[in-house]
């Protein structure tokens, strides 16, 4: 059987082009930037400390989410270390 690797990095790719192979991201580094992302942080607890009803927390927990992957995306897109590998994932 052959390793996928070796089959990428043998094949044309698409339009002749050969396909880009990047290694692979830490498990541990998407949980970390999952759980101690300050974006996160701070809109879950401004909008979860005025959330009196289930949907309302729901609201906020998306919110909170949204705001994660903009900070990662726009971290990614300055191209800062931690965050080029994170915003791969």
């Amino acid at each position: 059987m052959i390793p996928l690797v070796t089959l990428l990095q043998a094949s044309k790719g698409i339009a002749g082009i050969p396909p880009e192979i990047q290694p692979d991201v830490s498990l541990w580094l998407v949980l970390g930037f999952a759980v101690l992302n300050p974006a996160v942080i701070a809109v879950a607890w401004m909008l979860g400390r005025r959330a009196d009803e289930r949907a309302k927390l729901l609201v906020a927990a998306f919110a909170a989410a949204i705001a994660g992957v903009a900070l990662v995306w726009l971290g990614a897109l300055l191209r800062l270390p931690l965050f080029t590998t994170a915003g791969r994932a």
